[in-house]
């Protein structure tokens, strides 16, 4: 329950930064059209992941689910710190590379979690069936 109250918090929070249209918090949509549609790719793609992720839901999960939760509300931290130095800093270029980077981590982080429960759910299956 706890896991799952956290990704609804985390998608919550994901919903309200996409759709929040103060210029200061607009992220990489407030640079340009083409960056905009960058933000739109990877928050959908997030989103997926994270839909994925919580169908893997269950008791030899939880621990592992419940710790990326906490790497990604932290990396959701630095993006939000970096939409605040994007402001700053006039659309910097680096500022930005950082912005998508943390997209990428993110997508990252959950792709391999999802392998890794994956992996765990194969290998659990066939001790399984050696034990039959």
């Amino acid at each position: 329950p706890l896991s799952i109250a956290a990704s609804i918090v985390l998608l919550v929070c994901a919903g309200i930064f996409l759709r929040n249209d103060d210029t200061e918090a607009a992220g990489l949509a407030s640079v340009s059209a083409e960056m905009e549609q960058t933000q739109s790719f990877f928050t959908t793609a997030i989103s997926q992941e994270l839909e994925t992720l919580k169908s893997f839901d269950g008791a030899e999960t939880k621990v592992l689910i419940k710790d990326t939760m906490k790497r990604l509300e932290i990396l959701e931290s630095d993006y939000n710190q970096l939409k605040i130095d994007l402001v700053e800093s006039g659309n910097d270029k680096r500022v930005i590379s950082a912005m998508i980077a943390n997209f990428q981590n993110r997508i990252e982080l959950l792709q391999q979690v999802i392998e890794n429960i994956e992996e765990i759910k194969t290998l659990k299956a066939n001790r399984n069936e050696t034990t039959i």
